[in-house]
């Protein structure tokens, strides 16, 4: 936990020791836009290295290694229809998606990072609502104001996040959903 900017610190941590090590390759401006495979008509190839494109030299090259490759990924926010990420917000899921084309196994993704709660006004961007407020003793309430995410789970308001989502998406459907601050 760092002053709830975790995601940033850890994010920019790794960052600087990936610069550091010399068996990493970074790259910035630059998308990777396919998996190269020791033999593409083989389904149990494997991945020997990346095909990018610059933006800043407009221009593809192809990067190897015979170590492996890790794919990770920022986030996922533009899968979905609704995000608290910023507009513009480069989290578009493209390991994922790279991942998938090659059949590699996906594993983990329910460690995604996601806040169920958001501030909606029409035509408005959504603006993330802490965690903090439901933990401050926020109540989530139905249009008719009556609380509502007990009926999900026993934990009401702190229950995990996958659960509070599901519970405000039904609610939300059903005329509305709200967070009593």
């Amino acid at each position: 936990y760092w002053k709830d900017w975790t995601g940033k610190a850890i994010t920019e941590g790794l960052a600087a020791a990936c610069e550091k090590h010399p068996l990493i390759t970074t790259s910035t401006n630059t998308i990777v836009h396919d998996l190269l495979l020791s033999n593409p008509n083989d389904s149990s190839s494997s991945v020997t290295g990346v095909s990018c494109f610059d933006h800043s030299s407009n221009k593809s090259y192809d990067l190897h290694s015979s170590l492996g490759v890790v794919l990770s990924t920022g986030g996922l926010n533009n899968i979905y229809e609704h995000s608290t990420n910023p507009t513009g917000y480069n989290a578009l899921g493209t390991s994922v998606a790279l991942g998938s084309r090659v059949n590699a196994e996906i594993k983990d993704v329910e460690y995604v990072q996601f806040h169920p709660t958001a501030l909606k006004l029409p035509d408005s961007a959504r603006y993330l609502l802490t965690e903090a407020l439901r933990g401050e003793g926020a109540i989530l309430r139905d249009k008719t104001g009556r609380p509502f995410a007990k009926d999900y789970h026993p934990s009401g308001e702190l229950a995990p996040r996958d659960v509070v989502a599901r519970a405000v998406f039904s609610e939300d459907s059903k005329g509305g959903a709200f967070l009593d601050i």
